[in-house]
């Protein structure tokens, strides 16, 4: 069975079926159904924790020998691994099975974050029975209420409200096909999590299938209800600007990614080649080509790497273009980007602002289409070219000077500056990059990014422990994709962090998943010990960990994986040099050891006392 997510030219996505998948039974229980529909947009991989309440349709799974079952240590892994296959699986979703209550709860903190940051997940939660929510019966997993006699099963399904863009909660079977396609449309359509309340009595229904090949999904970016006279007015009123623009800034932002716009933006700059200058937030970095003349950086406010890249935007230029806008604190450098309004055009998912004029209820991802639509790069100005070096390229030239140096860095301690520096040469193109919330976050800024090279974390979020298990989901979203061949995936993890979620490695052993794990251990919460308390208590961690000896722990007893303790510089060099490391076709785990207030110089700077 196959089946592939096309797009078309109207702006939808489309299902199209090998012959063999119309052949449907009269009936099929409703678990294949859900099963059936997933599978329909390409995912392969669910994620998950079985509980009694959704056992049957756990058991449902075996129908569908193409979805494969991936079962995690606990609930808020499975929500993260979720979370990476949803960030990475271009136009798929991320897939999470738990119980309610107990294993619903432990999941919603990966949900909130997967929310946060516009990540699709569908959470199936399978839940007490009809027959059992009809009785005055406390059932296990249920939280007991003043009046004995009224017990509340859908208490759960109240907390998740404010953290999901569409709520399931199935009861009637003629019903039940039309509340799990919904689901799924809104969940892909939004980017973002929601929840499928599944009976356990239900799991087994029977319903036709009829329904899987008569109803196609509303696979459809965009707002469908967008007032068509106002997208045309505000693309022509932003096309006209931009015609008469000297001096053109076009910053690529977040929301590109979950809406699926990035061959749109790419169509839209190429048409614009060597016209307007460019550059990326921290959030949009990955989404355009580093390599190109016309990068001026990453634009971050007071966070920015290069001071140039603010003065372009800001001072130069008489015209940004932001797309995809994703205005919070992790992406605005604690909200300190100054660009004059009167010459910000800003498009985000819900609105448009065209210097002082804010138009709501109106979708980026129309207005780009129509802007695609009516573009004519002959009428736009060429703006002026700026030869920007990145900290990257300035390193690159240091390091060249120093080649004659007497000084022999192999024996150093290793440090954080020493590993981007080291990082810039080993990455390559296509390299996915999973960063932790810890130290790195704060210095990644400072790697050029090669072509296709793409991240993945949680910079606003930034729930510790997050990107050991996200790993997991990334991987398994580019084996779907048929790019785990030629993709490395290249964790940064912090040591405190890791100790959240690390039983996940096991998972990374039992689906054999190849990524390198380059482990910062700086003995404890270093990111906490430079905002407060560098010697405090409360930023201690369990110590001597042995860490190069977990896998084994985990069940490696094939030794398939590699591990190594890295203390100094040349141990680093030696192993990124050895060409079978740098194929990144083998598990491998890197125990950094470095200093535990070691930090880049502008985060410590934010925290100087004065």
């Amino acid at each position: 069975m196959t089946s592939a997510v096309a797009f078309n030219r109207s702006g939808c996505y489309s299902l199209s079926y090998e012959p063999e998948e119309l052949h449907f039974n009269d009936e099929i229980t409703i678990s294949e159904y859900i099963y059936r529909r997933i599978l329909q947009l390409g995912v392969r991989h669910i994620f998950g924790v079985p509980g009694d309440y959704c056992l049957d349709f756990c058991e449902e799974i075996n129908k569908v020998p193409d979805l494969k079952w991936v079962g995690t240590c606990n609930e808020l892994n499975g929500a993260y691994a979720a979370d990476g296959y949803g960030k990475m699986s271009e136009n798929k979703i991320g897939v999470f099975v738990s119980a309610f209550g107990v294993g619903e709860l432990s999941a919603i903190n990966g949900i909130s974050g997967a929310f946060a940051e516009y990540s699709p997940i569908l959470h199936i939660v399978g839940t007490s029975s009809r027959q059992q929510k009809q009785k005055p019966y406390q059932m296990h997993h249920l939280i007991p209420t003043q009046n004995k006699l009224e017990p509340d099963h859908y208490v759960y399904e109240k907390m998740v409200e404010p953290i999901c863009v569409v709520k399931e909660s199935l009861h009637d079977v003629s019903n039940a096909c039309s509340q799990i396609d919904n689901a799924i449309e809104k969940i892909w359509q939004h980017s973002r999590p929601g929840y499928l309340y599944l009976p356990s009595d239900m799991a087994t229904a029977k319903i036709p299938a009829e329904r899987l090949t008569s109803y196609s999904l509303n696979l459809k970016n965009g707002k469908d209800d967008d007032d068509l006279q106002l997208v045309e007015k505000i693309a022509g009123i932003i096309l006209e600007k931009l015609y008469k623009s000297e001096k053109t800034v076009i910053i690529s932002d977040y929301l590109i990614r979950p809406f699926r716009q990035q061959e749109k933006v790419q169509c839209i700059l190429e048409k614009l080649i060597d016209k307007v200058n460019l550059v990326t937030t921290t959030m949009g970095k990955g989404f355009i080509d580093e390599d190109s003349p016309r990068f001026c950086g990453v634009y971050a406010g007071a966070q920015s790497p290069l001071p140039q890249t603010n003065m372009i935007v800001e001072n130069d230029s008489d015209l940004v273009i932001s797309i995809g806008t994703f205005e919070v604190q992790g992406n605005t450098g604690n909200y300190t980007t100054k660009i004059p309004r009167e010459k910000l055009i800003s498009m985000s998912e819900f609105y448009c602002t065209i210097g002082e004029n804010f138009y709501q209820n109106v979708s980026f991802v129309n207005i780009l289409s129509k802007i695609n639509e009516k573009l004519d790069s002959n009428k736009v100005l060429k703006s002026p070219h700026y030869s920007i070096m990145s900290e990257a390229d300035s390193n690159n030239n240091n390091n060249n000077n120093n080649n004659n140096s007497n000084i022999d860095i192999d024996s150093e301690a290793l440090s954080l500056k020493f590993l981007i520096k080291s990082l810039q040469d080993f990455l390559k193109p296509n390299d996915l990059i999973v960063i932790e919330t810890c130290t790195f976050m704060f210095a990644f800024l400072d790697l050029k990014f090669k072509p296709g090279q793409k991240v993945l974390s949680q910079l606003f979020y930034n729930s510790i422990g997050y990107a050991l298990p996200a790993t997991l989901g990334a991987s398994l979203a580019l084996r779907d994709l048929g790019l785990e061949s030629t993709t490395r995936v290249i964790l940064i993890q912090g040591d405190g962090s890791a100790m959240t979620t690390v039983q996940e490695l096991t998972t990374y052993l039992r689906q054999d998943i190849t990524p390198t794990v380059l482990l910062l251990n700086n003995d404890g919460y270093t990111v906490e010990r430079i905002i407060k308390g560098p010697n405090s208590v409360y930023n201690d961690v369990a110590p001597h960990w042995q860490w190069t000896k977990l896998f084994q722990t985990f069940g490696d007893y094939n030794a398939k994986s590699f591990n190594a303790k890295i203390e100094t510089c040349g141990e680093l060099t030696k192993h990124f040099n050895n060409p079978d490391f740098a194929t990144g076709k083998r598990l491998q785990f890197l125990e950094l050891i470095l200093d535990r207030l070691d930090a880049p110089d502008f985060f410590k700077s934010m925290f100087d006392k004065k």
